[in-house]
């Protein structure tokens, strides 16, 4: 078979687009990757390069193709399959026993038109139907009515057993106490009104009543002991019987907790440590054994590795401070790596984090950031990388800021579709001597405002400000 257009032939084989994007579809102010055209430049090519050779070897030539019948051959198959066919029916027609019909009996025929049944069609039927009305002597009947209930009806006169006159008329009287007919309690085995009396007596007055006891015994009736107390077992559910045991121990609690000069506050600096063999094994751990008062420092040191968690830090007040320590520099943030999000929320004492990667592996999007900080008064992060080179989100975003006060320093903050820097609405944040290149737009507020000091992160497109945000 000839062909007449060329083959749009591109070889440059691209990456596949995630799955996520093939969904959602290209949005407004999307910048696709170039190796996502490629791919699929690539995979139109090689569907038509593989359509064309499988129809390269079609023949074109007039019907019939092999394997197709003649016109001839092709009229003589239909007259035998007639032949056939007609023969099968005639047999068919002729048949009495047929559509399953089994041996010793064959198919009926009436003289009706709609083929139902006609009763001048049956054999062997009486002359009249239904037949008159007639009798039976006794003798012809061989069966009888087990019960007199199962009977239509039963004669008066052949009831066996039954009293000279019925009904009885009413007749209570003769049989209560001085009728002609008196019945006595042991007539019908009743107990006496005095001895049933005595017995309620005696039931009222005993300490054992149905096996009861004072002990911790299962499936017995409690009874108060000869100083009017009683055990139960130790409470399992939530509402068991607590004993005095269970008390004593909510009263120590208790005693101990109002000794306390700061039962709910962090009143000494002390120093947390999380890693293999440590205080515990994961950051989040950590910070949830920390008092939600804070009036000293707390420093939680993380050991080097990769911490696949959401950290977050909220609700946190006082005079004092949290110390989040990673790497000492940023050379070695990458070796303390957070795969997911960082968040510092409603705190309103010092929060500062050092030294961290943060690559967004186990994160579903980065709309709010790889780090969030929002409705905090004093939040600095330092030292730390932010890299989202190895994700694909519709939305992408570093670090993002709203209503708070904030600083980042020292930090890298590189390859984001969206922003490097977010500052949303009443985010206030001091930008100081940041880098990082691959970001669409750099550093971008939205009735916030960006304080700059030295190096800021690089972006094709630098500074963007809208809704009255400022960038100083």
């Amino acid at each position: 078979m000839a062909w007449n257009e060329q083959l749009p032939e591109w070889n440059a084989t691209g990456v596949e687009p995630p799955a996520s994007k093939k969904n959602e579809g290209w949005k407004p102010d999307d910048r696709p990757p170039a190796d996502w055209f490629n791919w699929l430049f690539n995979r139109a090519y090689k569907v038509m390069q593989e359509i064309r050779i499988m129809l390269g070897g079609h023949v074109d030539a007039a019907a019939p193709h092999s394997g197709h019948e003649t016109p001839a051959g092709a009229t003589a198959k239909a007259s035998a399959a007639e032949t056939n066919a007609k023969s099968y029916t005639d047999n068919h027609a002729e048949s009495k026993a047929t559509h399953g019909i089994g041996s010793g009996y064959y198919i009926a025929k009436t003289s009706r038109s709609d083929q139902l049944p006609a009763y001048a069609d049956v054999q062997d039927k009486p002359s009249s139907f239904p037949p008159s009305t007639h009798t039976h002597q006794g003798g012809d009947v061989t069966s009888k009515v087990s019960a007199a209930s199962a009977a239509d009806a039963v004669p008066w006169t052949g009831v066996t057993g039954k009293p000279g006159s019925f009904a009885p008329s009413a007749h209570k009287s003769s049989h209560a106490s001085g009728g002609a007919d008196a019945l006595s309690p042991a007539d019908i085995g009743a107990e006496t009104p005095a001895g049933a009396q005595a017995k309620v007596n005696t039931h009222a007055n005993t300490t054992s009543a149905h096996s009861a006891t004072s002990a911790a015994t299962a499936s017995r009736i409690m009874i108060r002991d000869g100083s009017g107390r009683a055990k139960v077992a130790a409470p399992s559910a939530s509402d068991d019987i607590a004993r005095k045991a269970e008390v004593d121990v909510v009263q120590g609690n208790l005693a101990a907790h109002l000794a306390d000069n700061a039962p709910h506050a962090e009143l000494t600096s002390r120093t947390i440590t999380v890693g293999s063999g440590k205080d515990f094994s994961t950051i989040q751990e950590a910070i949830n054994s920390i008092k939600k008062r804070i009036d000293e420092t707390i420093t939680i040191n993380v050991d080097t590795g990769t911490y696949a968690e959401t950290v977050t830090i909220s609700g946190f007040t006082g005079t004092g401070s949290i110390v989040l320590n990673g790497g000492a520099d940023l050379a070695n943030s990458v070796n303390y790596i957070i795969t997911k999000q960082l968040i510092v929320n409603k705190c309103t004492l010092g929060i500062s984090v050092f030294g961290f990667k943060f690559n967004g592996a186990g994160m579903t999007n980065a709309t709010q950031g790889f780090v969030y900080i929002g409705s905090s008064l004093d939040v600095s992060l330092s030292y730390c990388t932010l890299d989202g080179s190895g994700v694909a989100f519709a939305t992408e975003r570093g670090l993002y800021i709203i209503f708070c006060f904030a600083s980042v320093t020292g930090c890298e903050i590189s390859n984001f579709n969206t922003h490097g820097i977010t500052v949303s609405t009443n985010g206030n944040l001091y930008s100081g001597s940041n880098t990082g290149t691959g970001n669409t737009v750099a550093l971008y507020t939205t009735a916030g405002i960006i304080r700059k000091g030295d190096t800021q992160p690089a972006g094709t497109t630098a500074e963007q400000t809208v809704n009255g945000g400022q960038i100083l």
